[in-house]
This record gives C-alpha cells, structure tokens and sequence, in this order.
C-alpha cells in the first residue's frame, strides 16, 4: 500500500458533523426556515436561484447542496 492510501485509510472521518444546510436551518427564523425548506421541495425553482437568494442573505447553500437534498440523497425531515 502507497504513503497516499495508508494516509486516507488511517484519517479517521468526522462523526456528527452537520450539513451546510443544517447550518443554515438553525440560523433562520420560523418562518424563513418553512419557506426555504418549501423552495428546496419545489423544483420549479431552480437550485441556482435558492443558492444566490440565500448568499444574498449571507448564508453559503450552494446550488449543489439544495440538489442533494431534491435527489434525496439527504434528508429534511430533521428539519421539520
């Protein structure tokens, strides 16, 4: 085995670390976390769109993240 791949295997992974859009969740009020949430689910508004309006906002949700979540590839029921 190479001093890369030994490296890798032995670099443990952070356990509980939270998502970008946990962190984004927490930091919004009631009824600003509702609606993000809803424009997550609704994918007639574009990632992009959801990514820039939150930068706007001073929060980083990039347009990838909000596409993980619409391929289900994470979940939001922890935010419900």
């Amino acid at each position: 085995m190479g001093k890369l791949l030994n490296e890798i295997k032995e670099t443990k992974s952070p356990k509980g670390k939270k998502t970008l859009l946990h962190d984004v969740v927490v930091a919004l009020d009631k009824q600003d976390r509702a609606d993000l949430l809803e424009a997550i689910r609704d994918t007639s508004v574009p990632a992009t769109v959801v990514a820039k309006v939150m930068a706007k906002r001073g929060f980083r949700l990039p347009a990838s993240t909000v596409n993980r979540f619409r391929r289900g590839e994470a979940d939001l029921r922890e935010f419900e």
